[in-house]
């Protein structure tokens, strides 16, 4: 108990750096580029909050695809169910296939139709 309890002030310490040590980023390149703090503040720090969140959804395609491909190779799903899985994998694919036009909602709507079909393939 008293360990965890000392796990979570040490993550809470170092969240509270990172993001001060994001800030006194964003604010630098800013400066550098002779912008404002609005646009650091609105682009530069928007886009570095978002991107956790677009490459755990880019791995989570990937791992579903190598879940697929596994499933295929052990022989437990047929090549025609593979191939309307396929289709879902490729939504959900182009769903974060650029950082710029990142689709959240598209994204779990077919990832999550892949992932129900796999399941009632089992």
């Amino acid at each position: 108990m008293t360990g965890s309890l000392i796990l979570i002030a040490i993550g809470l310490v170092a969240l509270a750096g990172g993001g001060e040590l994001l800030v006194r980023g964003a604010v630098g390149i800013a400066n550098k580029l002779g912008v404002g703090t609005l646009f650091t503040g609105l682009v530069i720090v928007g886009a570095a909050t978002s991107m956790p969140e677009m490459v755990a959804s880019v791995q989570a395609v990937m791992a579903v695809d190598t879940l697929l491909s596994g499933l295929v190779t052990q022989g437990q799903v047929s090549g025609g169910a593979a191939t309307s899985l396929r289709t879902q994998i490729n939504q959900a694919y182009a769903a974060v296939a650029e950082p710029n036009s990142y689709k959240p909602l598209e994204f779990r709507r077919a990832l999550g139709g892949a992932v129900r079909t796999i399941r009632s393939l089992q």
